[in-house]
């Protein structure tokens, strides 16, 4: 599941997407929106939309490859997202905890890295 949305993220949804039998693991991060001296209320986050889904898809393809998972769900959302709002949530499932662990964290660290999304403060 790779998805941008301005509603707000359902982590028990996807998380239930990725239970599959051979899946003795669900790993899952929920980024949230945090208040710091330069945040008030919230973020806007705004995309190109079909450039922000080929470089998730690109995560994700990525993730598979190089980790042994079963899948991986990347959703971020856009718009406007108070201080508190769910903004990204990635989960893996695998065989074992060990690679779940380590596909969540990367994809998160790719994403951070070469997904095109501008956030202002508000």
């Amino acid at each position: 599941m790779i998805s941008i949305q301005k509603e707000d993220i359902s982590p028990e949804e996807i998380i239930n997407a990725l239970k599959v039998p051979e899946a003795g693991a669900v790993v899952s991060f929920l980024g949230v929106v945090r208040k710091d001296p330069n945040v008030t209320l919230g973020l806007e986050v705004e995309a190109y939309e079909g450039m922000v889904l080929r470089k998730l898809r690109e995560v994700q393809n990525a993730a598979k490859e190089r980790f042994q998972i079963q899948d991986i769900a990347i959703v971020h959302r856009i718009g406007r997202i108070a201080v508190g709002g769910n903004i990204t949530f990635i989960a893996s499932s695998a065989a074992h905890r060990s690679d779940a662990f380590a596909a969540t964290k990367w994809a998160l660290e790719e994403v951070k890295k070469t997904v095109p999304l501008w956030k202002k403060e508000i």
